[in-house]
């Protein structure tokens, strides 16, 4: 049940920034321009953007507007695994990046006449230019043992041992919240209703309809579904609050999903707590990572995945049970790779700013009591390196300051592997915590500065946190 590839591996040993494989990336053809406007945001203190980097606007002519996202943010859950911003209107750049742009335009053209995303949002009455805050909330890791433990002593028992087992239990899956921020006019409802007959989704206004009436509580505006999701709308003074349930299990249509968000809109908010303080709304994307829930995030989804595998009772019983606790063994890395023996690193946070002549990026990381004296000393002053650099000198100078990764990663085959096995979410939990930890990996010969190449790097400490600026061309996106 390994499910990765061999970008994922880039992304996670090399904190998001480095790539796997592949040939010196090509110079920036032009300067990437200078922002427009600077969006206001009271998170403190600043990252490494601004009066340090130029950061490049999100495509040509774009202006960026001013918002505080402070409010936004204080409107997310609790303890997510993520917190991000995405400022909409770099969408259509990324997909330019991809090796086929034009096949996701055929797809967007179902729903707009230009393909682009960027009219997808104009005509939802969506400001493109705003960053959409969002969270996300991984299943109950507790609860999904407790429904695999089930399935494993049911052991060769013919037919279904899932079958009605999801009743007995609160609803399992991934809950997300998004903040946008609607332009003024327009009649959201209808255009939504438009396009999820286009896109042969289930929507309906409420109140009215089986799905409106699961939500009790709180009544949404609209609520739209699919055979994997459902979303509810809610209007919250000038902006629009999304929140979105998916689940790999089913149990019945769209309706236990609906309840499932309605149980979910009592959920504590206030956004991240004493993490998260080097989110840039400057930027594109600006995303953190809580590593230990980022875990749980992992572990809850393999071991759903893992019952979805095997619901429907059409799997020979002996068969069934090696899958399953193949299934709960590879979920469960991700708890411990969100514990490492020696911590190093915590409160990943990655900001990126795209143009269609390249990208720049600047990931922070809070340094702990075992790795802030070495680490800080090696980069108390802004070092920088060229494409060659990195690989020859970056890299042995973090390795050599980051020290003994600890006896859980003192095997990189064993790590390696590990990481392998637990699946996409070892990805956000090595950009959370664990990269300095698997960087013996950028030894091997495997890892090249490849597919996210690099034209640039700078890396630096201050306060306790390091920060690493890259800079390169396009990525490849749909390699990821």
């Amino acid at each position: 049940m390994r499910r990765t590839t061999s970008s994922l591996c880039a992304l996670a040993l090399a904190f998001g920034l480095f790539g796997c494989a592949g040939d010196a990336p090509k110079p920036l053809p032009v300067e990437l321009s200078t922002a427009q406007e600077v969006v206001v945001s009271s998170q403190p203190p600043a990252p490494m953007t601004s009066a340090q980097v130029a950061a490049p606007a999100p495509s040509d002519a774009v202006v960026r507007a001013q918002v505080d996202m402070t409010a936004a943010f204080a409107r997310l859950p609790k303890d997510a695994a993520v917190y991000a911003l995405f400022r909409p209107v770099a969408a259509d750049t990324l997909v330019e990046w991809t090796r086929t742009p034009e096949r996701f335009r055929e797809e967007f053209r179902r729903l707009v006449p230009s393909g682009t995303f960027l009219e997808l949002l104009r005509k939802l009455t969506i400001d493109p230019n705003v960053p959409i805050a969002l969270a996300v909330v991984g299943p109950d890791v507790a609860e999904a043992k407790k429904l695999v433990e089930s399935v494993l002593a049911a052991k060769s028992t013919a037919g279904d041992p899932t079958k009605n087992l999801f009743a007995q239990r609160p609803p399992l899956g991934v809950f997300a919240r998004l903040v946008i921020h609607p332009a003024k006019g327009g009649d959201l409802l209808s255009e939504l209703e438009g396009l999820a007959g286009a896109a042969r989704l289930k929507a309906a206004r409420c109140p009215g309809g089986a799905l409106c009436d699961q939500f009790t509580g709180e009544k949404p505006i609209a609520v739209m579904t699919d055979s994997r999701w459902t979303a509810a709308i809610y209007r919250q003074g000038s902006e629009l609050e999304i929140d979105f349930f998916q689940s790999r299990i089913t149990n019945g249509e769209g309706e236990w999903r609906a309840q499932a968000l309605a149980s979910r809109r009592s959920i504590a908010v206030g956004g991240p707590s004493g993490r998260c303080s080097q989110i840039d709304s400057t930027a594109d994307l600006s995303m953190c990572v809580d590593a230990t829930r980022a875990g749980d995030l992992g572990a809850g989804l393999g071991l759903l995945m893992t019952l979805s595998a095997v619901q429907g009772g059409m799997i020979d019983p002996t068969l069934r049970s090696k899958v399953v606790a193949q299934g709960r063994k590879e979920s469960l890395i991700n708890l411990e790779l969100a514990k490492p023996a020696r911590q190093l690193a915590d409160d990943g946070t990655l900001s990126i700013t795209v143009a269609r002549a390249g990208f720049k990026a600047v990931g922070s990381w809070q340094l702990t009591q075992a790795s802030a004296p070495a680490v800080g000393k090696a980069f108390d002053k802004e070092r920088c390196f060229d494409h060659a650099g990195v690989t020859a000198e970056l890299f042995p100078a973090l390795i050599k300051a980051f020290g003994d990764p600890g006896r859980d990663f003192s095997n990189v085959d064993a790590s390696l592997m590990r990481f392998r096995e637990a699946g996409f979410s070892s990805a956000l939990v090595s950009f959370g915590r664990i990269w300095p930890n698997m960087l013996k990996a950028t030894e091997m010969k495997a890892f090249t500065l490849g597919k996210l190449g690099i034209s640039r790097a700078c890396a630096r400490v201050a306060a306790d946190r390091l920060e690493v600026l890259v800079e390169g061309p396009p990525l490849s996106v749909d390699r990821l």
